[in-house]
């Protein structure tokens, strides 16, 4: 069937005639729901006719970003007490039990975290804390830790390991030149002005002080065969309606060199820009902690220090 209709207009060479439609059942989860496809009659490249207004059901229950809160998992006490040995000395570089379990079995998303140098009396601050988890591991060495969300998300075992500030998204509630750390995880594709909010980040950062933040990769290996099936992710992208966390949605999401540009005005030191996991999320959850395909990683971990 060959139709010239608007909707019908090719992503990549923007022609919008003689294109050949197919309806598709859907076959992964088993719920033949269709959709229609077509292949531009100019560049031949095949494509989705309309992205379904909400993809968060076409991705399984256990998705990552649909989980309230990681540390979930490990429900029994000593699981949790061994996790919690294990991400201490992932973060800090000591623990002799700690670091044969973390060997084991890697927190992958704190392995970051060892490139900073964390002393004790250190002020840190979680841009972005979520339930808590990750905010907690900084509980030790007599730190001071502040955590910064838009709504309070904590859970109850966490609420007492850090001083939680609600915040909006504009000017961070501290004076400049404050904090010797500042981590932000998964919180910049969400915030709608991203170059206020790593100024802010840079205002209450001492000098040489850090910097750590992690960002989805725009082109990850499941956004990559979106592409070359025609199914490239649109942005806003909504990634759930609810949940633990509230609703979730990807304003964008960057490549290497939009990270570069997006720094490019900010005083820093040793900006580093560094892949991180390769493979696919989701049921399979497979996949290395050092991408061999550097532009289709999983994450970029932004790290500097402040002038």
């Amino acid at each position: 069937m060959r139709t010239g209709d608007a909707i019908l207009k090719c992503g990549i060479c923007g022609n919008h005639e003689d294109n050949a439609l197919y309806n598709v059942s859907e076959m992964m989860f088993g719920t033949r729901e269709q959709f229609r496809y077509f292949q531009c009659s100019r560049c031949k490249c095949l494509q989705i006719s309309e992205i379904p207004r909400d993809t968060a059901k076409y991705y399984p229950r256990n998705y990552y970003s649909f989980s309230g809160d990681p540390g979930e998992k490990y429900k029994h006490p000593v699981e949790r007490a061994l996790r919690k040995l294990s991400d201490h000395y992932t973060v800090f570089d000591h623990g002799l039990l700690g670091m044969f379990i973390g060997r084991m079995f890697p927190n992958k998303k704190l392995k970051g975290l060892s490139r900073g140098k964390l002393t004790k009396n250190s002020r840190i601050l979680d841009v972005g804390c979520g339930t808590g988890l990750y905010t907690s591991i900084f509980n030790i060495n007599k730190n001071k830790i502040f955590g910064l969300d838009i709504d309070d998300h904590r859970k109850k075992e966490y609420q007492a390991n850090f001083i939680f500030k609600k915040y909006g998204g504009n000017k961070i509630p501290f004076r400049s030149n404050y904090f010797d750390f500042v981590v932000s995880f998964d919180v910049l594709e969400h915030v709608e002005d991203d170059v206020n909010f790593i100024k802010e980040i840079n205002r209450v950062i001492k000098k040489g002080g850090q910097c750590l933040i992690t960002t989805p990769n725009r082109y990850r290996l499941s956004n990559f065969i979106k592409i070359l099936i025609g199914q490239a992710p649109k942005y806003p992208l909504l990634l759930a309606d609810e949940g633990h966390l509230g609703k979730q949605v990807h304003i964008r999401e960057y490549t290497k060199s939009d990270l570069k540009n997006l720094f490019q005005n900010i005083k820093v030191n040793n900006l580093r820009i560094k892949p991180f996991w390769f493979g696919l999320r989701g049921n399979l959850n497979t996949g290395l902690e050092k991408p061999f395909i550097p532009f289709l990683s999983q994450y970029w971990f932004i790290s500097y220090n402040k002038k």
